[in-house]
């Protein structure tokens, strides 16, 4: 599993099991400086009655996984992507330090090949996971008929929608600009497993010893 980070709020992006282009579940990023806001996965956070975007951090931190640290007035929301050793997993953790809970918007463009808005997917829900498998029209389907990803949300219930969860009347924006809403977050985990076989086997909500309580520089209460 691989996936491509940025430090101006891309949490994900070109999601992939295999081919980085063709088995590709999420779009990547089309303009290097970040000005459209539909590509790969995004997230809103609701500060003060508002969701806004998590955009540029507070601090950007890289190491075996990708850190993103987001300063409030009362708070420190904190974002860990990494690729999990135990299997073809990438999995995204969501916590406050002072252990407060959000409501979270996370926004994916779901493409399942080369380029968004050219082949059709299928999304079915099981309680707090979803997976995503291939349309018949998809160019990977000759050689992976079965490639499919599973996501899985630990800490809080979801629930999938469309554009139209930001915009009034918005009939017009694509199927493939996906929505997730996540209730009242204060520590979550987010993990992505894919397959060529479409057996992905089951997402692990264990932790990382990378995430140990005392790592980072913001690990302590100021």
């Amino acid at each position: 599993m691989t996936t491509t980070a940025y430090m101006y709020g891309v949490f994900n992006s070109r999601i992939s099991a295999g081919n980085i282009n063709f088995n590709k579940m999420m779009t990547n990023t089309r303009n290097p400086l970040n000005i459209l806001k539909t590509s790969g996965q995004r997230i809103y956070g609701r500060i003060r009655g508002i969701y806004r975007l998590l955009a540029m951090p507070s601090l950007f931190e890289i190491g075996f996984y990708v850190r993103w640290y987001d300063k409030t007035d009362d708070d420190l929301i904190i974002i860990t992507n990494y690729a999990s050793s135990a299997g073809p997993e990438i999995r995204l953790e969501c916590r406050s330090e002072e252990g407060k809970s959000y409501s979270f918007l996370a926004t994916g463009q779901i493409s399942m090949g080369p380029n968004e808005y050219e082949h059709p997917f299928t999304i079915r829900q099981e309680g707090n996971a979803f997976t995503i498998r291939t349309g018949d029209k998809s160019p990977c389907r000759e050689v992976y008929p079965d490639l499919c990803y599973r996501m899985k949300l630990a800490g809080a219930e979801f629930r999938l929608a469309g554009g139209r969860i930001f915009l009034e009347g918005a009939w017009g924006i694509p199927p493939p600009w996906r929505f997730w809403l996540f209730l009242q977050l204060a520590a979550g985990k987010w993990p992505f497993k894919g397959a060529c076989t479409g057996k992905t086997g089951p997402l692990r909500n264990g932790n990382w010893i990378g995430r140990r309580k005392n790592s980072g520089p913001f690990s302590g209460k100021r």
